[in-house]
């Protein structure tokens, strides 16, 4: 994990998004982390775009925790810091325009505590 965040950091660094941030797409050959299959790259892209689509996917994938769990950890992670919010939305909007991640799907769950009067 920690190899996976460095590399992250130092995409963001350069100002890109990988924009399909998932672990099909991180591979480790000889000890060496590579990031593969780039064609959904973004530059001057929201700096929590790789972020949030890397650990939405994590937490649901690799850890089996439901989306609706995985929802109210964005809001408590994401929606609940103003500083952070406006980026944290339009990386899902992104996530959820290419159909990459569950940026559509988190989406649908917002929506619903938004008309729920949850958030």
């Amino acid at each position: 994990m920690d190899k996976v965040r460095a590399a992250r950091e130092e995409i963001v660094s350069f100002g890109y998004a990988h924009g399909d941030y998932l672990s099909h797409n991180i591979k480790i050959a000889n000890g060496t982390l590579w990031i593969i299959d780039w064609e959904e790259m973004k530059d001057a892209a929201t700096a929590l775009l790789d972020e949030i689509s890397f650990n939405t996917a994590f937490l649901h994938f690799h850890r089996g925790k439901s989306i609706r769990h995985v929802c109210k950890w964005f809001i408590s992670t994401y929606l609940s810091d103003s500083k952070m919010r406006d980026d944290a939305l339009a990386a899902l909007h992104s996530m959820a325009e290419r159909k990459v991640g569950l940026g559509g799907k988190l989406l649908e769950c917002l929506e619903g505590d938004m008309t729920n009067g949850t958030i």
